[in-house]
């Protein structure tokens, strides 16, 4: 009478384990596909960044001052 009891609850409780280990499982690899996109992003806008302050305000010493600074031609 209880070996059938006995075998449903297993049946139920592997079940529920197999479902929590699986999401358990898909949230980390969301968590590190997140911590991946967030660690390109940074080295993108620090790289930008760096692009930026070359352009405006890196003087380069020795440079021509035509090519360090442009001078606007008023008219």
């Amino acid at each position: 009478m209880w070996s059938p009891i006995v075998t449903v609850l297993g049946i139920l409780a592997s079940a529920a384990l197999a479902g929590y280990i699986q999401r358990f499982g898909d949230r980390r690899a969301r968590e590190h596909a997140h911590r991946q996109e967030v660690t390109r992003a940074v080295a993108e806008l620090l790289e930008a960044i760096v692009r930026h302050r070359e352009v405006h305000w890196l003087a380069i010493p020795g440079a021509p001052t035509s090519l360090a600074a442009p001078e606007r031609q008023h008219r």
